[in-house]
């Protein structure tokens, strides 16, 4: 047997490491507790409901911990050239708990992987693709993850993570 296909994966954990071990990063995160706030007026993601009520395991309020990350998922697909059919795939994360000016700056987003073409997979296929991202995210929810900060060089700090979006278009929703 061999591979049919060969597929790019970048693990979230690994990524997260480097990402955390960016001076700033640490406090960017966090910035969304201090922000200004007015009545009734909803700027960003954290402003709403379900950002003030995803709850974790236990009950509590997902993002009261520090390095409490909510991450969009992201699924879209594009044409490598412009001579031939022929679609490439992108699972990627962002990090909601970034301010709006930098959360989808290319240091700030996670490619989980890429799926090759020549076309898009099928609707039960794309689970392959999605299973290490899933590994993955089920360690960071339960808390089993542990990194060092450029706040914390030299301590591992837990750092959680939960899916909390999805986005993508209508053929790659019906997928999952």
């Amino acid at each position: 047997m061999y591979a049919n296909k060969v597929s790019a994966f970048n693990s979230i954990k690994y990524a997260l490491t480097v990402t955390f071990s960016r001076l700033g990063f640490e406090s960017a995160i966090e910035a969304w507790r201090y922000r200004t706030r007015h009545n009734n007026t909803m700027y960003d993601i954290y402003d709403g409901q379900l950002w003030n009520e995803f709850k974790d395991r236990d009950g509590n309020v997902f993002t009261s911990q520090a390095r409490s990350l909510l991450f969009t998922l992201n699924v879209d697909w594009f044409q490598s050239s412009k001579r031939n059919v022929y679609s490439v795939g992108a699972i990627y994360l962002t990090i909601n708990n970034l301010p709006r000016s930098i959360r989808y700056k290319k240091e700030n987003i996670i490619l989980v992987c890429v799926i090759p073409g020549p076309k898009e997979p099928k609707d039960t296929q794309i689970n392959n693709y999605l299973q290490v991202l899933v590994n993955d995210l089920k360690d960071l929810y339960y808390g089993d993850f542990f990194t060092c900060t450029a706040e914390s060089p030299n301590v591992p700090v837990p750092v959680r993570a939960a899916l909390f979006l999805i986005a993508c278009d209508i053929p790659a929703s019906r997928k999952y």
